[in-house]
């Protein structure tokens, strides 16, 4: 059984408009972290827009009463000033290392003209690796980092192979190693 927030996280929620008395905090001995669990119902948008501040700076997960409070507070999270200028620098980041490699102009992934398979081909040949070298494709929707040989994904090359994916084909879902691709992949 869970215990109230007391000093200073107390204090950090209410001033984000949280009654302490309205969030347990739970040890999750897996994760190794401290899980608060807030058992309002209805939590108004600007408390919520408050707690991802606090939640950006916490290192507690949150879970609330509702999955409709967590899909909201999750948006609030993802538009956050700070999660933004973390991401937009980070693309920024991914651009000049692009640069760096003479790929600025890498053609991005059109769904309507190519297939996944072959742009994942594409990407492989601008790391200077063979097609099925570094990725793998499960059915036309998904690419996965997963190389035949691990030593041939360098730090260079992981770096290069996710700067692609991520400013060319932002929205093509892609896997790490080790992630399920689904029941065959």
């Amino acid at each position: 059984m869970g215990v109230h927030p007391t000093g200073g996280l107390a204090d950090a929620l209410i001033s984000c408009g949280i009654n302490p008395e309205d969030v347990k905090v739970e040890w999750d001995d897996v994760c190794q972290e401290d899980v608060l669990i807030f058992s309002t119902a209805h939590i108004p948008n600007a408390v919520l827009t408050d707690l991802a501040d606090l939640y950006l700076s916490f290192s507690s997960r949150f879970v609330f009463a509702s999955e409709d409070l967590e899909k909201a507070f999750q948006s609030m999270v993802s538009k956050s000033p700070r999660l933004v200028a973390l991401r937009d620098q980070a693309l920024n980041q991914q651009h000049e290392w692009l640069k760096t490699r003479a790929l600025s102009a890498f053609p991005q992934f059109d769904p309507g003209s190519e297939s996944v398979s072959d742009f994942a081909a594409r990407v492989e040949i601008a790391c200077d690796a063979e097609r099925g070298d570094l990725l793998s494709v499960k059915g036309n929707d998904a690419v996965s980092v997963h190389p035949r040989d691990p030593s041939k994904l360098t730090l260079d090359r992981m770096r290069t192979l996710m700067a692609l994916l991520e400013t060319c084909a932002p929205n093509l879902p892609y896997f790490i190693m080790g992630e399920d691709l689904g029941d065959d992949g």
